[in-house]
Parts: C-alpha cells; sequence; structure tokens
C-alpha cells in the first residue's frame, strides 16, 4: 500500500502545480515557462540524487533518456498550451482517460497487465470525467478554444501513457531521479530552443520571474520524487491512475481559488473518479 500513499501525495502536488502554472501562463509563454520550470526541476532532483548516491546505470539507460526526454518535451509543450486556453476544471479532467490508454501500451512496451477489479477502478475514472463533461451547462459552451484545450488535452493524455512507461523504463535503469534529473534538463534544452526560435528571451524571462520558477520547480521536483518512487513499486497504469486523482484537488482549486463554472457537477465526477481509485488501491 505505500505506493499508493506515495502516489497521493504527488497527486496533490502535482494538482498544486497546475494551478500555479495556470497563473503563470498569464504572463510567460509556454516554452519559456515549461524550460524554467524543468531547469529547476532538475537541480532539485541532482542535488537530492547526490545525496542518495549515484546508482548504478542499466543498458537501457540512453534509450530510455532520451526517449523519455524528447516525448516528455513535446507533451509538455502541448499541456501548457492546451491550459493557456481552457479552464483548468474542464482541461485537466481530461486527463483522466490517461490509465485507460495505458492498458494497452503498458502490457505492449512494459508486459504489465492489470487485474479485472483494477481495470473497473480505472473505467470509474473515466466515468467521473465523464460526469464532468456533460450536462446542460457543457451544452451551452461556444467558446471554440475551449473545446480545443479539451481535445489537446485528450491526445495529451495518450501520449502521457507511452510516455508513463518510457519514465519507469528510466527509473528501472536508474532510480526515481538521477535519470530524470537528466532527463529534465535535456526538456529544458529542447523547449528553450523554440522559445529561442520564437525570438522570446528565456534566459531574461527567467531572472525576471526567477521566485516563480522557483516554487513552480519545487513542487513539480517533489511530486516527481513520490510518484517515480511509487513507480517502483508498483505498475505503471495504477500508479498514473492515483496520479489522476490531481484532477479531483485541480477541480477543487479550480472552483475555490480561479472561481470556475459550475462547480457542483465537475467536483461530483470528480469524486466518482476517487472511487475509482479506492477500488484500485483496495484491490
Amino acid at each position: 500500500m505505500i505506493w499508493f500513499y506515495l502516489a497521493l501525495i504527488g497527486a496533490f502536488l502535482t494538482a498544486a502545480y497546475w494551478i500555479l502554472l495556470k497563473k503563470s501562463l498569464k504572463d510567460i509563454d509556454q516554452f519559456t515557462l515549461a524550460g524554467g520550470v524543468f531547469l529547476v526541476s532538475s537541480a532539485v532532483l541532482f542535488i537530492y540524487s547526490m545525496a542518495n548516491g549515484i546508482p548504478s546505470i542499466g543498458e537501457f539507460f540512453y534509450i530510455a533518456l532520451f526517449s523519455a526526454a524528447i516525448s516528455n518535451a513535446a507533451v509538455s509543450a502541448l499541456t501548457y498550451y492546451a491550459l493557456s486556453t481552457c479552464e483548468l476544471s474542464l482541461s485537466i479532467p481530461m486527463l483522466s482517460f490517461t490509465p485507460v490508454f495505458l492498458i494497452l501500451t503498458s502490457y505492449l512496451i512494459l508486459g504489465e497487465k492489470t487485474s479485472l477489479l483494477g481495470a473497473l477502478g480505472i473505467l470509474f475514472i473515466v466515468f467521473g470525467c465523464i460526469v464532468i463533461e456533460t450536462g446542460k451547462e457543457c451544452g451551452k459552451r461556444k467558446n471554440w478554444n475551449w473545446r480545443k484545450g479539451e481535445f489537446l488535452m485528450l491526445i495529451v493524455a495518450f501520449l502521457y501513457s507511452i510516455c508513463g512507461n518510457l519514465d519507469k523504463m528510466l527509473i528501472k535503469n536508474s532510480d526515481p531521479t538521477f535519470g530524470t534529473a537528466f532527463e529534465f534538463l535535456i526538456m529544458c534544452a529542447i523547449l528553450w530552443s523554440f522559445s529561442v526560435f520564437k525570438e522570446k528571451k528565456p534566459t531574461k524571462i527567467f531572472k525576471e520571474n526567477f521566485w516563480a520558477f522557483v516554487v513552480l520547480g519545487l513542487v513539480c521536483s517533489v511530486s516527481t520524487i513520490f510518484i517515480n518512487t511509487a513507480l517502483q513499486i508498483q505498475i505503471v497504469p495504477y500508479v498514473i491512475a492515483i496520479k489522476r486523482l490531481s484532477i479531483l484537488f485541480a477541480v477543487l482549486y479550480g472552483a475555490i481559488i480561479l472561481k470556475e463554472h459550475h462547480p457542483a457537477r465537475r467536483i461530483l465526477g470528480a469524486g466518482i473518479m476517487v472511487a475509482g481509485a479506492i477500488i484500485i488501491a483496495m484491490f
């Protein structure tokens, strides 16, 4: 059960990360913001890893490292863009589909299988998302950006089902923090390259918003430590399913802090997701 509590803490921190990210995207473009966050996160993970000792490197370390870094950099940029176009409590719930996609991708990539009850828990999480996405208020939405943001997050959910397996492969060939520290550093280089191409000045923006980057980077790195440690213990679909409880916290944050619309239905849907997580944890 220790993996469940680790993933749950990671979910809570991930939701805090989303809310901070949503606020920061108002002033900073997604490539510069993502790169700066991963730069700080990389530094934190390096320090943590050095304190715990450098692990032995597996034979697939470099394949996993570059595959995970390139994939996650692309997915992160897409995630940040989707968040900038849609309400938090509408876009983030689409990530609940990741565990469903993981049933297939983790079996194909890592040979991991879910139990029938585990699959049932995952379906509960998806049903909760459907509840959030239905109702009179959803039919009245005419803002294309909102729809586009939700659709992009659905694509992100699928891509994360691949990235999650690559991340676990990286962890298996190092430890929960050492390989990920390098991965985040490479991601920063990739994302800031795009920022420079867009004629932004990432280092200048980083200095001007230093403490915002530090806070986001710290939250990101600590949540990564908890989630990656859980991934060492349990199979990817279950850990990511619990991590997706960040949706529940994000919906609550969106209602309380951002004053987003129609919180009751979205909280109900998020509650159904919690039921799915309990099924996964208990069985």
